[in-house]
């Protein structure tokens, strides 16, 4: 990087504006590609040791180096990034934080993805033979979307992906499943680096007690609330500013909910306090105040877990871009300075980056209620990632039904702004807004495959109405398939069986459920050739409050 004095603005990473660098910066490292890895391994590297670089490029510079992919193949390229994109997070493939968790045998023994690649770019998903875990539709879909922004414009160094129209097949007959994934499409890459730098951002310290017996939530509360207001009379006492944040979270009465909350008296419950402060001498003090609680406050505080709250520096990330032409990437081998290599932009024009979100409310469709209510996990795969205080959640579709939901997603941004966060969301172009703000895969109710045991889309004990077996059955795992009864259309927003009407506008874009073309390499999937899944996601991006 060149020295930080040279760099008195910076073009930041939202598409237009500049900013100055921090003035307690600590680090920058800029997201290199695969090109320095192909590089090195074309001079005969056994083993690339990398600075910071983009975690599918540690897959897509092998895939170069062995079929000789050119920079300029972008379709190559946006396969290989794929490969890499699914395999990046370990067993997140291969079951890891699956939405259908109780279907993934063998958490003790998860076994890693494995990606057999070809050289037209197409790959299988699988995971070594005798391990736990589960490689299939949902588990490969899942993490399709996970940290992905606009799935149209997933912007690496080497590439620009279009993801959208991805197709995901089951590949039958192997050990722990396995799924044949094809159909990514690439355009040239921006001409800039995302850089990630870091900077010092005061202290922050975390308490965590545990608080047991009757009424346990509100005594948590009133500790907590007591151990701050003693603290910050000590501040004053001291001439101390006052916290910069404080979080207070209390486990166990479903916080996390927020209005949402069921739990309301808890009988057992975990006191979590995430302080910050620009001195570190200010949070020693509130460290000190802790303990006292055991003696002075609420009965049933229990202990604090892990002892004294200590105290430790903030570093917060600061992502900014940087021209591609202005960095060189040195490669050693054998202690000596073989090459210097300068990953210069595309032939293409310079144009600013358009910004990831979108503040503008998306207006809600009108939606007619159902009669029955059904839980996000029944009716779609979700995966959330995130980057400081950023999320990136993405949602998938896996019943059959076509159903739209009144929960759409301005009234969930909406929810999020009041509980703890700010939201965007970001529509994809041409698609139409259907089901949460993640989006989703809408499968036809009478796609084909074999048949597996029926399920049901509702908890034990739950008094709506129950599914009728013939009305639902199972196709794969982890999802189900509605079958219409004879003689009845099924509504798009519908939200219970045997609902009557016409069946709505599907989604531009798919990932397609099937035989691939015909090739007698191909192994058989769980869905004919003609029948396709709209696939589609949007994406908001909350900014969580500080937590320890």
């Amino acid at each position: 990087m060149p020295h930080r004095k040279l760099l008195s603005e910076v073009k930041m990473a939202d598409g237009g504006s500049r900013r100055s660098l921090p003035k307690t910066l600590h680090s920058m490292n800029a997201y290199l590609g695969a090109e320095p890895i192909r590089r090195c391994l074309d001079l005969g590297a056994d083993v690339v040791v990398t600075g910071r670089c983009v975690d599918s490029a540690v897959a897509l510079g092998p895939l170069m180096h062995a079929f000789g992919w050119k920079r300029s193949d972008y379709d190559l390229l946006a396969a290989g990034s794929l490969a890499g994109h699914l395999i990046e997070c370990g067993a997140q493939s291969t079951g890891g934080i699956f939405t259908d968790w109780h279907h993934v045998p063998d958490w003790d023994n998860m076994g890693f993805p494995v990606v057999q690649c070809s050289p037209d770019g197409s790959f299988v998903l699988s995971k070594p033979a005798g391990t736990g875990g589960l490689v299939s539709f949902g588990t490969a879909a899942e993490q399709l979307v996970y940290e992905i922004g606009d799935p149209r414009r997933y912007l690496l160094p080497d590439v620009t992906c279009d993801f959208s129209q991805v197709k995901i097949q089951e590949v039958l007959g192997v050990e722990g499943g396995a799924v044949r994934v094809h159909g990514s499409k690439g355009s040239p890459p921006t001409h800039d680096y995302k850089v990630c730098a870091t900077y010092m951002d005061g202290f922050r310290a975390t308490a965590v007690c545990p608080v047991g017996g009757p009424r346990a939530a509100e005594k948590a509360r009133r500790t907590a609330e007591s151990i701050l207001k003693r603290t910050k009379r000590m501040f004053h006492q001291f001439g101390l500013e006052d916290f910069h944040s404080v979080h207070v979270q209390v486990l166990g009465a479903e916080d996390t909910y927020g209005p949402n909350a069921r739990c309301k008296d808890s009988r057992e419950v975990v006191i979590w306090m995430a302080v910050r402060h620009k001195q570190k001498k200010a949070l020693e003090i509130f460290a000190r105040e802790v303990a006292p609680a055991g003696t002075g406050m609420a009965p049933g505080l229990t202990g604090i877990v892990g002892g004294r709250p200590k105290v430790s520096p903030v570093l917060k990330p600061f992502f900014f871009l940087h021209p591609k032409s202005q960095l060189k990437v040195d490669i050693h081998m054998g202690g000596e300075l073989l090459e210097t290599l300068s990953e210069a932009g595309p032939d293409t024009p310079e144009q600013d980056e358009a910004p990831p979100t979108s503040d503008e409310d998306v207006p809600d469709t009108d939606l007619p209620s159902g009669p029955h209510t059904y839980r996000l996990q029944d009716l779609a795969y979700t995966r959330s990632g995130d980057k400081g205080d950023s999320a990136n959640i993405g949602e998938k579709k896996k019943k059959a039904a076509n159903r739209k939901c009144c929960l759409t997603d301005t009234q969930v941004s909406s929810l999020c702004r009041s509980h703890r966060s700010s939201s965007s969301v970001l529509p994809l172009p041409e698609a139409t807004p259907d089901f949460f703000c993640g989006g989703g895969i809408l499968l036809p109710p009478d796609r084909a495959g074999p048949e597996p045991p029926r399920h049901q889309i509702h908890s034990a004990g739950d008094p709506r109405p129950q599914l009728r077996p013939e009305e639902v059955s199972g196709r794969g795992r982890g999802g189900l398939a509605a079958q219409r009864p004879a003689g009845e259309s099924l509504r798009t927003d519908a939200a219970g069986p045997g609902a009557q009407g016409t069946a709505g506008p599907q989604v531009s874009g798919g990932l397609r459920l099937g035989h691939g073309n015909g090739d007698a390499e191909t192994p058989p999937c769980r869905s004919p050739d003609d029948q396709k899944a709209s696939f589609y996601w949007r994406c908001f991006y909350p900014s969580c409050s500080a937590r320890g």
